[in-house]
């Protein structure tokens, strides 16, 4: 159970576009939109009373990982653990996206039509919710984000309200890319009536049979690609003890960001993540992406670890839709039709997992899927 804020403050956006339409010769259409907002009042869950690892605790006679030091305020007794009842939600998160967005329709004489869509966007957030890929890599433990209760170095145990980052930088510490939202979408639709039956181009004379059996006919595509959803190996407000053998945390190690080019990423290896796997050595940094740290909570509150700051896999698929409409009587209107799903049988990669390997896909091999409906 996590305690919630009384002064509850509504979540709140303001937006604002602007559009520019052109039609063009051939009749073809197009549109161009930018579409920004801001959101304020968002939850984040405020760890007010979690034991803060302090830099200067050895000093002060306690325990390197200050287990016994003085919690902050309004302590929950009953549920007081780390990342639960030791936090709070509050209205604090804000988010901002800016989005550009082109539309070109061309709708040609003999019933074919065609819609293209691109989107570009930026979304950045202090209050990730729901999944796209970032958790658990994120830190996301629940339904928003969980900002750092400090900020070390610069804590003190005799200012333990006062001293550290304010709230304003912890919420910038975790103000990242939306997990759930890619950067770059491109989408195209069609529809074509083909041209046969009475007063089409084709067979325009028939009728009777001969035109039911040949009228008709449509045939429907629907294809959709976007960039991969952003995420973050290792990163955690709270250290890195749980992903580190013995204990340990993880940083990111000098001049390493652990990011592969687009031309080495494969689905056994995404990312780079050399991590010095040795639970008793201590191995130092001798060339890995992370290196381990000597204590979970060695340093910085928070690792050096940038929130969302990788892509996964991209997506891409085509849908199509093949019928017919054969009148029956009057308003009676019989709709045969074969839907299939992931026309070219494209496999697309899910998230890798925290040693850079994709085991898993998403979506569903090709599958034709026939039905039959009466419309009236």
């Amino acid at each position: 159970m996590v305690p919630m804020n009384p002064n509850y403050k509504p979540q709140t956006v303001q937006e604002y576009n602007l559009t520019l339409s052109r039609e063009l010769p051939w009749h073809t259409g197009f549109q161009l939109s930018y579409i920004g907002n801001h959101s304020y009042n968002l939850l984040n869950i405020d760890p007010q009373n979690y034991i803060i690892p302090r830099d200067d605790c050895p000093a002060q006679g306690l325990p390197v990982n200050c287990i016994a030091a003085q919690r902050r305020a309004y302590p929950v007794f009953a549920t007081s653990t780390a990342t639960t009842g030791a936090s709070e939600y509050d209205y604090i998160g804000y988010a901002n996206t800016n989005e550009l967005q082109a539309q070109i329709t061309h709708t040609f004489g003999n019933g074919l039509l065609l819609q293209s869509y691109f989107t570009w966007q930026r979304t950045l957030t202090t209050s990730e919710t729901g999944n796209g890929g970032g958790t658990p890599f994120s830190g996301n433990t629940g339904a928003t984000t969980i900002i750092p209760a400090a900020l070390t170095p610069g804590y003190s145990l005799a200012n333990p309200l006062t001293s550290g980052e304010p709230l304003s930088q912890r919420l910038r510490a975790v103000y990242a890319p939306d997990p759930t939202l890619p950067a770059k979408t491109f989408q195209v639709n069609g529809h074509y009536q083909l041209p046969f039956g009475k007063g089409q181009r084709f067979l325009g004379n028939s009728h009777g049979i001969v035109n039911a059996v040949v009228s008709g006919y449509n045939i429907s595509a629907f294809f959709l690609w976007h960039s991969g959803f952003f995420f973050s190996p290792y990163f955690t407000q709270f250290s890195a003890g749980t992903q580190g053998p013995g204990g340990r945390g993880i940083r990111l190690a000098p001049g390493k960001t652990g990011i592969l080019p687009e031309s080495q990423r494969t689905a056994k290896h995404w990312f780079d993540y050399q991590v010095p796997w040795d639970p008793n050595s201590g191995t130092p940094y001798a060339g890995q992406t992370y290196e381990l740290t000597a204590t979970a909570n060695q340093g910085d509150f928070r690792n050096n670890i940038p929130l969302n700051y990788m892509t996964g896999p991209g997506f891409n698929n085509m849908d199509a839709n093949i019928y017919k409409l054969t009148p029956i009587w009057r308003n009676l209107v019989l709709d045969f039709e074969a839907q299939i799903f992931n026309v070219y049988n494209h496999q697309n990669l899910a998230m890798p997992n925290k040693t850079g390997v994709i085991t898993t896909a998403i979506g569903t091999p090709r599958t034709i899927q026939l039905q039959a409906k009466f419309i009236f």
